[in-house]
């Protein structure tokens, strides 16, 4: 079956011709734009599989992932963007462009170096629900380290937070001090905006879990521009990090715009980041 979807990647690759015009520095050669190509799509599939129904080409050529909702995402739009037009108008391949760090920030990220803060709202929106009562019809309540908090069933992303928890649990019953980091919990589901945008937050799909902020720095809240002032992330225990990514879930401080805080499940990028480390 893996076979079959690499090749039939790479033949709507061929099918679809010459890529758009990208910005020189992100040119990628014909041969590398497909296993690229591979690599997310396979990561994508694997990580939502009921959400995602098939591939083809648009009128424009373009190869376009098919939605359960009936939406038709494109993978690559071909325009240049800056990186705010990323983060309102993303496409697949923006979305999954930067390959999450595996492992410890050995320094802070450079410019542009958010990984999973490029979010495609109609993918979510076929994962978790297309509406706010679609989404909360789909909120569990799951265990959590010994606290009820409601998350999306969709996904396996319930699932993963309770195993989180689990593992959380008995990392904060040998490490009692490691507890102020996450209790009292910042909330998961809150049907509101990313905080000076018009963006959907991943909370309202009901998708992210925000641990105590009062131990997790967020960067606008620091007074200092990104880049720039003492760095917070090695304060940060790791221990915490490695449990909620062990489970599909990417952790925010590992963006140059740190959520020290926040944990989202994103599982398509902890996969192509294992597929490409070997991890």
């Amino acid at each position: 079956m893996i076979l079959a979807a690499l090749g039939a990647v790479g033949a709507l690759v061929l099918m679809a011709g010459p890529a758009p015009a990208r910005p020189a520095s992100s040119t990628l050669h014909p041969w590398s734009r497909i296993v690229t190509m591979q690599t997310d799509l396979l990561a994508l599939g694997a990580s939502y599989p009921r959400a995602i129904t098939g591939l083809g080409l648009d009128q424009r050529g373009r190869v376009v992932v098919r939605l359960r909702s009936g939406d038709r995402v494109v993978y690559d739009d071909g325009r240049p963007k800056f990186f705010w037009q990323k983060l309102d108008r993303p496409d697949l391949q923006d979305a999954l462009a930067i390959v999450y760090p595996l492992g410890p920030i050995r320094r802070p990220p450079g410019p542009g170096r958010d990984p999973g803060r490029f979010r495609v709202a109609a993918l979510f929106r076929a994962v978790y629900g297309g509406s706010p009562r679609a989404v909360r019809a789909n909120l569990v309540w799951v265990d959590f380290a010994g606290q009820r908090v409601r998350f999306n069933a969709r996904a396996g992303a319930a699932r993963a937070l309770a195993r989180v928890g689990r593992e959380l649990a008995e990392l904060l019953r040998r490490r009692p001090d490691l507890r102020k980091y996450v209790f009292p919990l910042g909330g998961t589901y809150v049907r509101r905006r990313i905080a000076g945008t018009r963006r959907l937050s991943p909370h309202a799909w009901g998708m992210a879990i925000d641990l105590n902020a009062r131990h997790g720095a967020y960067w606008r809240w620091t007074g200092a521009r990104p880049g720039r002032g003492p760095d917070p992330r090695p304060r940060y225990p790791g221990e915490i990090v490695r449990i909620f990514e062990r489970h599909g879930f990417i952790w925010g401080g590992k963006w140059r715009h740190f959520d020290l805080a926040h944990f989202e499940y994103r599982p398509e990028l902890l996969l192509k980041a294992r597929f490409l480390t070997g991890r």
